[in-house]
C-alpha cells in the first residue's frame, strides 16, 4: 500500500490484502487503486465483514464485486469503526447477503460509542449498489435498515438497485437521499409493523420497483418515506392495502396507473402529492405546469 494517508496523498489500496487493512484511524484517507473481486480471494466461499477504520474511502470508480454471505446470525458486509465515514465514487456489484438475523451492507460498531440512529455519521456519494438480501426469523428494531444497519446515512448522487426478501419488514434506508435513483424490489410476509422505504427524507429522488406482500393479513400499510421533496415514484404494489408518505414538502408525484392505490399523507403537505396517469408522468411540460422541477431528478 502506497501513500501517507492524507487527503492529498491517500493510502492507495493495491490488493485485497490492502483492502482488509483499512485501519488508519479517524483522520486517514484511502483510495482504491484496483477492483476488488471476492471470487479471486479466500472470501469467495463466504465474505467476512470488512472493518473500515478511516475518514474517507474513495473508490475512484473501481468496483467491489461478488460479496456472498450466508449466516445463521447477523450479517454485515462492512463495519464502520471510525466515528465518521465518507465513501465515494464506488461501485458495489453482486452483493448477496442471506441471514437468519439482521442483514445490511453497512453497520456501525461500538468502537466509537453507541451508534446513532439520528446523527448522520455515514456518507455515501456517487455510490452505485446492486445487492440482494434475504432474511428470516428476524426480530429487529424498527430503526434497523438494510443499507446502513444501526446508523444514519446520507446518500448523494447514487443508484441503489436492491432485491429484498424478508419476513420482518424493517427499513430500507435510515437517513436522507439527495439526487438518487432507488430501485427496490421487496417481498415481505410479516405485517407486524409498517415497512418504511426511506426513514428520513428523499430529495430530488426517484423510487421505482415492486412491493410484494405475501402474508395472510388483509390490511398492510407501506410507508414510502418520512419526507418527500421534489421526488417521484413508480411502484407496482401487490398485497399491500395502503401506502403513506408522512410529509410532503414540495410538489411530488407518483404513477397511480401502476400502483393502483391512492397514497395518503399522514402529516403535512397533502396538496403537494399528485397521483398521475402514466401519460402525465411522462409529460415534462405537464409536470412543470403543476410545479414539479423536472431538472431536479
Amino acid at each position: 500500500m502506497t501513500g501517507t494517508g492524507t487527503q492529498t496523498d491517500p493510502y492507495i489500496i493495491e490488493s485485497f490484502e490492502d483492502f482488509l487493512n483499512i485501519s488508519g484511524g479517524e483522520n486517514s484517507y484511502y483510495k482504491l487503486g484496483v477492483n476488488i473481486d471476492a471470487n479471486d480471494t479466500p472470501y469467495a466461499e463466504g465474505w467476512e465483514a470488512v472493518h473500515l477504520n478511516c475518514y474517507s474511502l474513495d473508490g475512484d470508480g473501481h468496483c467491489i464485486r461478488n460479496i456472498f454471505i450466508n449466516s445463521v446470525s447477523k450479517s454485515y458486509a462492512f463495519i464502520r469503526d471510525s466515528s465518521e465515514l465518507h465513501i465515494s465514487n464506488l461501485n458495489i456489484e453482486n452483493a448477496v447477503i442471506m441471514s437468519n438475523g439482521q442483514a445490511s451492507l453497512f453497520y456501525g460498531s461500538t468502537a466509537q460509542g453507541t451508534p446513532s440512529f439520528t446523527e448522520i455519521k455515514l456518507f455515501l456519494s456517487n455510490v452505485n449498489i446492486t445487492a440482494e438480501l434475504r432474511t428470516e426469523k428476524v426480530s429487529s428494531p424498527s430503526t434497523f435498515s438494510v443499507i446502513s444497519g444501526n446508523i444514519a446515512v446520507q446518500i448523494n448522487d447514487s443508484t441503489l438497485n436492491t432485491r429484498i426478501i424478508a419476513d420482518y419488514n424493517y427499513n430500507f434506508i435510515n437517513g436522507n437521499c439527495f439526487n438518487c435513483h432507488i430501485r427496490l424490489d421487496l417481498t415481505f410476509f410479516d405485517s407486524s409493523s409498517s415497512y418504511t422505504a426511506v426513514k428520513g427524507s428523499a430529495n430530488n429522488t426517484m423510487i421505482t420497483g415492486t412491493i410484494n406482500y405475501t402474508g395472510a393479513s388483509s390490511s398492510v400499510r407501506f410507508v414510502l418515506a418520512d419526507y418527500l421533496n421534489n421526488s417521484y415514484f413508480v411502484i407496482k404494489g401487490t398485497g399491500i392495502t395502503s401506502m403513506t408518505i408522512k410529509n410532503c414538502t414540495s410538489v411530488c408525484f407518483y404513477d397511480h396507473d401502476v400502483l393502483g392505490l391512492t397514497v395518503s399523507i399522514a402529516g403535512s403537505g397533502s396538496s403537494f402529492l399528485k397521483g398521475l396517469t402514466t401519460e402525465e408522468c411522462k409529460d415534462a411540460d405537464y409536470l412543470t405546469s403543476i410545479g414539479f422541477i423536472c431538472g431536479g431528478v
